[in-house]
Protein backbone atom coordinates (compact mmCIF):
# COMPACT_ATOMS: atom_id res chain seq x y z
CA UNK A 1 0.00 0.00 0.00
CA UNK A 2 1.42 3.38 -0.96
CA UNK A 3 2.01 5.95 1.75
CA UNK A 4 -0.60 8.62 2.42
CA UNK A 5 0.48 12.08 1.22
CA UNK A 6 0.81 13.38 4.79
CA UNK A 7 3.11 10.46 5.59
CA UNK A 8 5.20 11.24 2.53
CA UNK A 9 5.56 14.82 3.81
CA UNK A 10 6.67 13.57 7.24
CA UNK A 11 9.21 11.27 5.60
CA UNK A 12 10.69 14.11 3.53
CA UNK A 13 10.88 16.24 6.65
CA UNK A 14 12.82 13.54 8.49
CA UNK A 15 15.21 13.38 5.52
CA UNK A 16 15.83 17.16 5.72
CA UNK A 17 14.72 17.39 2.10
CA UNK A 18 14.89 20.53 -0.04
CA UNK A 19 12.30 20.94 -2.79
CA UNK A 20 8.63 20.91 -3.72
CA UNK A 21 6.14 18.15 -2.88
CA UNK A 22 3.18 18.08 -5.29
CA UNK A 23 0.09 16.06 -4.37
CA UNK A 24 -2.83 15.93 -6.80
CA UNK A 25 -6.25 14.27 -6.63
CA UNK A 26 -9.30 14.88 -8.85
CA UNK A 27 -10.71 17.42 -6.39
CA UNK A 28 -7.61 18.89 -4.78
CA UNK A 29 -4.04 20.00 -5.45
CA UNK A 30 -1.46 20.74 -2.73
CA UNK A 31 2.10 22.10 -3.03
CA UNK A 32 4.50 22.08 -0.06
CA UNK A 33 7.96 23.67 -0.26
CA UNK A 34 10.61 22.33 2.08
CA UNK A 35 13.89 23.85 3.21
CA UNK A 36 16.07 21.40 5.13
CA UNK A 37 12.93 19.47 6.06
CA UNK A 38 11.07 22.53 7.36
CA UNK A 39 8.03 24.01 5.59
CA UNK A 40 8.86 27.36 3.99
CA UNK A 41 5.62 27.71 2.02
CA UNK A 42 2.53 25.67 1.18
CA UNK A 43 -0.58 26.26 -0.86
CA UNK A 44 -3.65 24.32 -1.91
CA UNK A 45 -6.20 24.78 -4.68
CA UNK A 46 -8.96 25.71 -2.22
CA UNK A 47 -7.09 28.51 -0.44
CA UNK A 48 -4.69 29.96 -3.00
CA UNK A 49 -4.53 33.48 -1.57
CA UNK A 50 -4.95 32.90 2.15
CA UNK A 51 -1.54 34.41 2.96
CA UNK A 52 -2.16 37.71 1.13
CA UNK A 53 -5.69 38.08 2.48
CA UNK A 54 -4.69 37.26 6.07
CA UNK A 55 -1.64 39.52 5.98
CA UNK A 56 -3.66 42.44 4.62
CA UNK A 57 -6.22 41.99 7.38
CA UNK A 58 -3.66 42.05 10.22
CA UNK A 59 -0.96 44.37 8.79
CA UNK A 60 -3.29 46.70 6.82
CA UNK A 61 -1.02 46.78 3.75
CA UNK A 62 -2.46 48.65 0.78
CA UNK A 63 -3.12 46.37 -2.25
CA UNK A 64 -0.96 48.54 -4.53
CA UNK A 65 1.93 48.37 -2.10
CA UNK A 66 1.65 44.61 -1.74
CA UNK A 67 1.59 44.30 -5.52
CA UNK A 68 4.83 46.27 -5.74
CA UNK A 69 6.51 44.00 -3.22
CA UNK A 70 5.30 40.87 -5.03
CA UNK A 71 6.63 42.19 -8.34
CA UNK A 72 9.98 43.15 -6.82
CA UNK A 73 10.38 39.72 -5.23
CA UNK A 74 9.53 37.98 -8.48
CA UNK A 75 11.93 40.14 -10.46
CA UNK A 76 14.83 39.90 -8.02
CA UNK A 77 14.01 36.41 -6.70
CA UNK A 78 13.73 37.68 -3.13
CA UNK A 79 11.87 35.95 -0.26
CA UNK A 80 8.52 37.70 0.10
CA UNK A 81 8.17 37.47 3.87
CA UNK A 82 11.62 38.83 4.67
CA UNK A 83 11.21 41.61 2.11
CA UNK A 84 7.94 42.72 3.70
CA UNK A 85 9.72 43.01 7.05
CA UNK A 86 12.77 44.78 5.55
CA UNK A 87 10.52 47.33 3.84
CA UNK A 88 8.86 48.04 7.18
CA UNK A 89 5.43 46.91 5.95
CA UNK A 90 4.93 44.10 8.46
CA UNK A 91 6.50 42.66 11.59
CA UNK A 92 8.10 39.24 11.80
CA UNK A 93 5.16 38.12 13.92
CA UNK A 94 2.58 39.32 11.37
CA UNK A 95 4.33 37.58 8.48
CA UNK A 96 4.80 34.40 10.51
CA UNK A 97 1.13 34.43 11.52
CA UNK A 98 -0.04 34.83 7.91
CA UNK A 99 2.36 32.12 6.72
CA UNK A 100 1.20 29.80 9.48
CA UNK A 101 -2.41 30.45 8.48
CA UNK A 102 -1.88 29.48 4.83
CA UNK A 103 0.41 26.52 5.60
CA UNK A 104 -2.05 25.21 8.18
CA UNK A 105 -4.85 25.24 5.60
CA UNK A 106 -2.72 23.44 3.02
CA UNK A 107 -1.37 20.78 5.39
CA UNK A 108 -4.86 20.18 6.75
CA UNK A 109 -6.08 19.52 3.21
CA UNK A 110 -3.11 17.22 2.62
CA UNK A 111 -3.91 15.25 5.76
CA UNK A 112 -7.41 14.52 4.45
CA UNK A 113 -6.07 12.97 1.22
CA UNK A 114 -6.03 9.19 1.62
CA UNK A 115 -4.65 8.61 -1.88
CA UNK A 116 -3.17 10.97 -4.43
CA UNK A 117 -0.59 11.09 -7.16
CA UNK A 118 2.55 12.62 -5.73
CA UNK A 119 5.77 14.03 -7.11
CA UNK A 120 8.76 15.46 -5.24
CA UNK A 121 10.99 17.87 -7.17
CA UNK A 122 14.35 18.33 -5.50
CA UNK A 123 15.33 21.99 -5.60
CA UNK A 124 17.65 24.40 -3.90
CA UNK A 125 15.89 27.61 -2.92
CA UNK A 126 17.48 30.83 -1.66
CA UNK A 127 17.75 30.33 2.13
CA UNK A 128 14.77 31.50 4.17
CA UNK A 129 15.03 32.93 7.66
CA UNK A 130 14.29 30.12 10.13
CA UNK A 131 11.78 32.39 11.83
CA UNK A 132 9.59 32.01 8.74
CA UNK A 133 9.85 28.22 8.39
CA UNK A 134 7.95 25.59 10.36
CA UNK A 135 8.21 22.01 11.54
CA UNK A 136 5.66 19.67 9.97
CA UNK A 137 4.62 18.63 13.48
CA UNK A 138 3.38 22.17 14.18
CA UNK A 139 0.33 21.56 11.98
CA UNK A 140 -2.02 18.92 13.33
CA UNK A 141 -4.06 17.15 10.61
CA UNK A 142 -7.64 18.38 10.42
CA UNK A 143 -10.41 15.82 11.07
CA UNK A 144 -12.27 14.52 8.01
CA UNK A 145 -15.01 16.82 6.80
CA UNK A 146 -18.46 15.95 8.15
CA UNK A 147 -20.79 14.13 5.81
CA UNK A 148 -23.97 14.90 7.76
CA UNK A 149 -25.27 17.29 5.11
CA UNK A 150 -24.10 15.30 2.08
CA UNK A 151 -27.60 14.13 1.29
CA UNK A 152 -28.84 17.71 1.16
CA UNK A 153 -26.32 18.82 -1.48
CA UNK A 154 -26.03 15.60 -3.48
CA UNK A 155 -27.44 14.90 -6.97
CA UNK A 156 -30.98 15.97 -7.67
CA UNK A 157 -33.72 13.58 -6.59
CA UNK A 158 -34.60 12.81 -10.19
CA UNK A 159 -32.19 13.14 -13.13
CA UNK A 160 -33.45 14.58 -16.34
CA UNK A 161 -32.24 14.79 -19.91
CA UNK A 162 -34.57 17.70 -20.62
CA UNK A 163 -33.40 21.27 -20.76
CA UNK A 164 -36.11 23.49 -19.30
CA UNK A 165 -35.39 23.85 -15.60
CA UNK A 166 -32.08 21.97 -15.77
CA UNK A 167 -30.08 25.13 -15.11
CA UNK A 168 -32.11 25.90 -11.98
CA UNK A 169 -31.86 22.27 -10.85
CA UNK A 170 -28.09 22.27 -11.17
CA UNK A 171 -27.63 25.59 -9.41
CA UNK A 172 -29.93 24.59 -6.56
CA UNK A 173 -28.34 21.18 -5.99
CA UNK A 174 -24.63 21.94 -6.49
CA UNK A 175 -22.85 24.30 -4.14
CA UNK A 176 -20.53 26.93 -5.59
CA UNK A 177 -22.23 27.67 -8.95
CA UNK A 178 -22.72 31.40 -9.59
CA UNK A 179 -24.81 30.75 -12.70
CA UNK A 180 -25.63 27.95 -15.14
CA UNK A 181 -26.54 28.05 -18.84
CA UNK A 182 -27.61 25.30 -21.22
CA UNK A 183 -26.71 25.92 -24.86
CA UNK A 184 -27.81 24.36 -28.14
CA UNK A 185 -24.92 25.16 -30.44
CA UNK A 186 -24.06 28.73 -29.45
CA UNK A 187 -27.64 29.65 -28.48
CA UNK A 188 -28.85 29.74 -24.84
CA UNK A 189 -31.97 27.64 -24.25
CA UNK A 190 -32.01 27.68 -20.43
CA UNK A 191 -30.28 29.69 -17.72
CA UNK A 192 -30.34 30.42 -14.01
CA UNK A 193 -30.50 33.13 -12.89
CA UNK A 194 -32.10 34.57 -15.98
CA UNK A 195 -30.12 36.97 -18.14
CA UNK A 196 -31.09 38.95 -21.29
CA UNK A 197 -28.04 37.61 -23.17
CA UNK A 198 -25.60 34.72 -22.90
CA UNK A 199 -22.89 35.03 -20.30
CA UNK A 200 -20.63 32.69 -22.28
CA UNK A 201 -18.78 34.31 -25.22
CA UNK A 202 -19.77 32.76 -28.55
CA UNK A 203 -16.07 32.53 -29.45
CA UNK A 204 -15.40 30.36 -26.39
CA UNK A 205 -18.21 27.94 -27.26
CA UNK A 206 -17.14 27.69 -30.90
CA UNK A 207 -13.46 27.13 -30.07
CA UNK A 208 -14.07 24.42 -27.46
CA UNK A 209 -17.11 22.13 -27.22
CA UNK A 210 -18.08 22.89 -30.84
CA UNK A 211 -14.50 22.26 -31.94
CA UNK A 212 -13.92 18.69 -30.81
CA UNK A 213 -13.44 18.71 -27.03
CA UNK A 214 -16.08 17.49 -24.57
CA UNK A 215 -14.82 19.44 -21.54
CA UNK A 216 -13.17 22.82 -21.02
CA UNK A 217 -12.34 24.79 -17.89
CA UNK A 218 -10.75 28.21 -17.74
CA UNK A 219 -9.44 29.30 -14.35
CA UNK A 220 -8.48 32.68 -12.94
CA UNK A 221 -7.65 33.86 -9.44
CA UNK A 222 -11.29 34.66 -8.71
CA UNK A 223 -13.33 31.92 -10.37
CA UNK A 224 -13.57 29.39 -13.17
CA UNK A 225 -15.82 28.85 -16.17
CA UNK A 226 -16.57 25.23 -17.08
CA UNK A 227 -18.23 23.87 -20.21
CA UNK A 228 -19.31 20.26 -20.79
CA UNK A 229 -20.57 18.76 -24.02
CA UNK A 230 -23.53 16.55 -23.19
CA UNK A 231 -25.14 15.52 -26.50
CA UNK A 232 -24.57 16.40 -30.14
CA UNK A 233 -24.19 20.22 -30.14
CA UNK A 234 -25.69 20.68 -26.67
CA UNK A 235 -23.53 21.86 -23.76
CA UNK A 236 -23.78 23.01 -20.14
CA UNK A 237 -21.81 26.01 -18.91
CA UNK A 238 -21.36 27.34 -15.40
CA UNK A 239 -19.21 29.63 -13.32
CA UNK A 240 -17.58 28.16 -10.22
CA UNK A 241 -16.52 30.18 -7.21
CA UNK A 242 -12.81 30.23 -6.37
CA UNK A 243 -13.14 27.70 -3.54
CA UNK A 244 -15.16 25.14 -5.55
CA UNK A 245 -13.50 21.87 -6.52
CA UNK A 246 -13.59 20.62 -10.08
CA UNK A 247 -14.01 16.90 -9.49
CA UNK A 248 -17.12 16.97 -7.31
CA UNK A 249 -18.82 19.77 -9.26
CA UNK A 250 -18.25 18.21 -12.68
CA UNK A 251 -19.37 14.76 -11.50
CA UNK A 252 -22.54 16.28 -10.03
CA UNK A 253 -23.31 18.10 -13.29
CA UNK A 254 -22.94 14.91 -15.33
CA UNK A 255 -25.17 13.02 -12.89
CA UNK A 256 -27.89 15.68 -12.80
CA UNK A 257 -27.87 15.94 -16.61
CA UNK A 258 -28.35 12.17 -16.88
CA UNK A 259 -25.21 11.69 -18.99
CA UNK A 260 -22.46 9.29 -17.86
CA UNK A 261 -19.05 10.86 -17.34
CA UNK A 262 -16.27 9.53 -19.55
CA UNK A 263 -14.27 6.80 -17.88
CA UNK A 264 -10.66 5.96 -18.64
CA UNK A 265 -9.17 2.90 -17.01
CA UNK A 266 -5.59 1.82 -16.55
CA UNK A 267 -2.47 3.89 -16.29
CA UNK A 268 -1.07 6.10 -19.01
CA UNK A 269 1.07 4.32 -21.61
CA UNK A 270 4.72 5.18 -21.99
CA UNK A 271 5.19 7.68 -24.78
CA UNK A 272 7.88 5.66 -26.59
CA UNK A 273 9.09 6.56 -30.05
CA UNK A 274 11.66 9.08 -31.13
CA UNK A 275 12.05 12.31 -29.15
CA UNK A 276 11.35 15.58 -30.94
CA UNK A 277 11.87 19.26 -30.26
CA UNK A 278 10.54 22.55 -31.66
CA UNK A 279 11.85 26.09 -31.81
CA UNK A 280 15.41 27.28 -32.08
CA UNK A 281 18.03 24.56 -31.85
CA UNK A 282 19.76 24.59 -28.49
CA UNK A 283 17.21 26.91 -26.89
CA UNK A 284 17.48 26.87 -23.09
CA UNK A 285 13.71 26.46 -22.78
CA UNK A 286 13.88 23.21 -24.74
CA UNK A 287 16.30 21.78 -22.21
CA UNK A 288 14.00 22.90 -19.40
CA UNK A 289 10.98 21.20 -21.02
CA UNK A 290 12.97 18.03 -21.70
CA UNK A 291 14.30 17.86 -18.14
CA UNK A 292 10.82 18.39 -16.73
CA UNK A 293 9.42 15.52 -18.83
CA UNK A 294 12.11 13.22 -17.51
CA UNK A 295 10.90 13.91 -13.96
CA UNK A 296 7.19 13.93 -14.83
CA UNK A 297 6.68 10.82 -16.94
CA UNK A 298 2.96 11.47 -17.43
CA UNK A 299 3.74 14.60 -19.47
CA UNK A 300 3.79 13.44 -23.09
CA UNK A 301 4.76 16.80 -24.59
CA UNK A 302 5.10 20.50 -23.74
CA UNK A 303 5.43 23.53 -26.02
CA UNK A 304 5.69 27.31 -25.69
CA UNK A 305 3.85 29.37 -28.31
CA UNK A 306 4.66 32.91 -29.40
CA UNK A 307 1.54 34.99 -28.81
CA UNK A 308 1.91 37.03 -31.99
CA UNK A 309 3.08 34.56 -34.65
CA UNK A 310 1.64 31.41 -33.00
CA UNK A 311 4.93 29.74 -33.89
CA UNK A 312 6.65 27.45 -31.38
CA UNK A 313 9.33 29.17 -29.30
CA UNK A 314 10.23 25.83 -27.70
CA UNK A 315 8.84 22.31 -27.56
CA UNK A 316 9.69 18.83 -26.40
CA UNK A 317 7.94 15.48 -26.75
CA UNK A 318 8.12 12.01 -28.21
CA UNK A 319 6.06 9.65 -30.35
CA UNK A 320 3.34 8.52 -30.67
CA UNK A 321 2.20 12.11 -29.89
CA UNK A 322 3.38 13.98 -32.97
CA UNK A 323 4.49 17.63 -32.80
CA UNK A 324 1.98 18.53 -35.53
CA UNK A 325 -0.91 17.40 -33.34
CA UNK A 326 0.41 19.32 -30.33
CA UNK A 327 0.79 22.52 -32.35
CA UNK A 328 -2.66 22.18 -33.88
CA UNK A 329 -4.33 21.63 -30.49
CA UNK A 330 -2.40 24.45 -28.81
CA UNK A 331 -3.29 26.97 -31.52
CA UNK A 332 -6.97 26.00 -31.47
CA UNK A 333 -7.32 26.03 -27.69
CA UNK A 334 -5.38 29.29 -27.44
CA UNK A 335 -8.44 30.90 -29.03
CA UNK A 336 -10.46 29.68 -26.03
CA UNK A 337 -7.92 30.94 -23.53
CA UNK A 338 -7.79 34.32 -25.28
CA UNK A 339 -11.56 34.66 -25.74
CA UNK A 340 -12.66 38.21 -24.98
CA UNK A 341 -15.02 39.17 -22.14
CA UNK A 342 -14.68 35.90 -20.25
CA UNK A 343 -17.23 35.96 -17.40
CA UNK A 344 -14.65 35.40 -14.67
CA UNK A 345 -15.04 38.60 -12.67
CA UNK A 346 -17.86 40.37 -10.86
CA UNK A 347 -17.97 44.19 -10.74
CA UNK A 348 -15.58 45.52 -8.12
CA UNK A 349 -13.42 42.38 -7.92
CA UNK A 350 -10.05 44.02 -8.57
CA UNK A 351 -8.11 43.34 -5.38
CA UNK A 352 -6.36 40.23 -6.72
CA UNK A 353 -5.41 41.99 -9.96
CA UNK A 354 -3.82 44.66 -7.77
CA UNK A 355 -1.36 42.17 -6.27
CA UNK A 356 -0.50 40.45 -9.51
CA UNK A 357 -2.86 37.47 -9.80
CA UNK A 358 -4.40 37.87 -13.25
CA UNK A 359 -3.08 35.10 -15.52
CA UNK A 360 -5.55 32.53 -16.86
CA UNK A 361 -5.10 28.78 -17.26
CA UNK A 362 -7.10 26.22 -19.24
CA UNK A 363 -7.72 22.50 -19.56
CA UNK A 364 -9.63 20.81 -22.36
CA UNK A 365 -10.70 17.17 -22.60
CA UNK A 366 -9.73 15.87 -26.01
CA UNK A 367 -10.23 12.34 -27.31
CA UNK A 368 -7.32 10.75 -25.43
CA UNK A 369 -5.55 13.76 -23.94
CA UNK A 370 -5.81 16.46 -21.34
CA UNK A 371 -4.59 19.66 -22.99
CA UNK A 372 -3.44 22.23 -20.41
CA UNK A 373 -2.58 25.84 -21.24
CA UNK A 374 -1.30 28.83 -19.28
CA UNK A 375 -0.73 32.47 -20.13
CA UNK A 376 2.89 33.58 -19.82
CA UNK A 377 4.42 37.03 -19.89
CA UNK A 378 4.61 39.05 -23.11
CA UNK A 379 1.73 37.18 -24.75
CA UNK A 380 3.38 33.77 -24.87
CA UNK A 381 1.59 30.62 -23.69
CA UNK A 382 2.62 27.23 -22.30
CA UNK A 383 0.89 24.01 -23.36
CA UNK A 384 1.23 20.68 -21.58
CA UNK A 385 -0.23 17.42 -22.91
CA UNK A 386 -1.07 14.57 -20.55
CA UNK A 387 -2.67 11.20 -21.24
CA UNK A 388 -6.35 11.44 -20.28
CA UNK A 389 -6.14 8.40 -18.01
CA UNK A 390 -3.93 10.47 -15.72
CA UNK A 391 -5.58 12.46 -12.94
CA UNK A 392 -6.60 15.91 -14.16
CA UNK A 393 -5.42 17.23 -10.81
CA UNK A 394 -1.90 15.98 -11.47
CA UNK A 395 -1.96 17.72 -14.84
CA UNK A 396 -2.87 21.02 -13.15
CA UNK A 397 0.02 20.50 -10.75
CA UNK A 398 2.47 19.88 -13.59
CA UNK A 399 1.24 22.97 -15.46
CA UNK A 400 1.68 25.11 -12.35
CA UNK A 401 5.17 23.76 -11.59
CA UNK A 402 6.41 24.16 -15.17
CA UNK A 403 4.96 27.68 -15.46
CA UNK A 404 6.87 28.74 -12.34
CA UNK A 405 10.06 27.10 -13.59
CA UNK A 406 9.93 28.99 -16.89
CA UNK A 407 9.13 32.26 -15.09
CA UNK A 408 12.10 31.87 -12.74
CA UNK A 409 14.47 31.15 -15.62
CA UNK A 410 13.20 34.15 -17.57
CA UNK A 411 13.65 36.39 -14.53
CA UNK A 412 17.18 35.08 -14.03
CA UNK A 413 18.07 36.05 -17.61
CA UNK A 414 20.94 34.66 -19.70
Amino acid sequence: MSARPIDRLRSLSRENANGELICAAPQLEVHVYLQAGRIAWATDSRHRFAFASHLQSIAHIEPDTLRQVVEECRRERLPLGETLVQWGLATWEAVRTALSHQISLAVSQLAQMETAQTLFLERTFPPYDDRLTFQVSEFAPAPPASTEDASESGPAASSTTGTRGLARQLRASIEGLSWVEVLDGDRVIDGDPGCPSSRVPVELVRTSVLDGCDFVAIRSARSSVVGLGVAARRSIWCRLSADSTFGSVVSAIWAAAGVPCKSFTGGPPHAGGAAWSLGAAGAAANETLRAFQQRAQEVLAAIVLDGTTLEPMAGSGSGPLAPERCLDLARRRLRSLAAETLPLTDPGEHELDAIGFSMKTLVSGEDTLWCFGAELEHGASLWVFVDRRTSQGLGWAYLSALTRTLARERAAGP
